[in-house]
């Protein structure tokens, strides 16, 4: 039997498994980089989208703030009566009243869904020597299946 002479000093053995850890470290720190950038687009869209449901009841509350104005302006009457209902023709005579407050069709269609309407509407006052209408009003928007709803006192001078 031969006697073979074996250097232990040589230390290229060592230089795979270190390769292998770095490589190891940087598929680790890639990963949980992609998984922490889906996380965080994940809640932009979700913020985006709720922001796009309160826009759309911001439109619903300037649609019936456009319609007031515009009743004011060629059908005071129907203001008039609206304030001067009897109380028990009141709730009727607003639900009919916003019965119209529908988003307008685009003529694009898309695969977003979009919403709004108005779901509560009260005249508190109506002052006529100052001109100004004082109503509550709660509006609904929707966009992607995401609602946002507001409601807000609001006086406008007509």
């Amino acid at each position: 039997m031969a006697i073979t002479n074996i250097n232990y000093n040589n230390k290229k053995g060592i230089t795979i498994p270190l390769v292998l850890c770095i490589i190891l470290i940087v598929v680790c720190y890639i990963i949980s980089l992609s998984w922490a950038m889906s996380i965080s687009r994940g809640r932009f869209e979700n913020t985006i989208n709720n922001q796009k449901a309160y826009y759309m009841a911001r439109s619903a509350m300037e649609h019936i703030e456009l319609k007031l104005r515009t009743m004011h302006h060629y059908c005071y009457e129907s203001i008039t009566n609206l304030e001067n209902a009897p109380d028990n023709e009141k709730d009727f005579l607003f639900s009919v009243f916003i019965k119209d407050i529908l988003r307008p069709l685009d003529k694009i269609i898309t695969d977003e869904k979009l919403e709004y309407n108005v779901n509560e509407f009260k005249i508190f006052s109506f002052n006529k020597e100052s001109s100004t209408l004082t109503f509550e009003i709660k509006v609904t928007g929707k966009y992607g299946g995401y609602e946002s709803s507001i409601k807000r006192l609001i006086s406008i001078g007509l």
